[in-house]
């Protein structure tokens, strides 16, 4: 862990050089024990996702509320050639 947190502070050779490093975690609590939040200059808590905002990230509604972006995301990946009308059942077996 050490080593990844001093990788993830080293600062570019090149000056002239800019370095954006994102870090996403469903367990925030996990990343602070390891302390490699310390490595990140700023904390942005992202909130579940509401119904009307997975419905218009799927172009549909589909029942689907209170999960993260990431899950819808996946999802829509999963379903993109996929019908509609099946999108319900698959969000059910997705999340068991």
């Amino acid at each position: 862990m050490q080593t990844l947190f001093v990788l993830l502070k080293r600062l570019p050779s090149n000056p002239d050089c800019r370095l954006l490093i994102l870090g996403t975690t469903s367990n925030y609590s996990a990343l602070s024990l390891l302390d490699l939040d310390r490595a990140f200059n700023l904390k942005l808590k992202v909130p579940l996702l509401t119904r009307e905002e997975c419905s218009k990230l799927l172009g549909a509604d589909i029942g689907i509320e209170n999960v993260s972006i990431k899950k819808v995301l996946t999802f829509k990946e999963m379903i993109r050639d996929k019908p509609q009308i099946l999108w319900p059942s698959l969000w059910k077996k997705y999340t068991a």
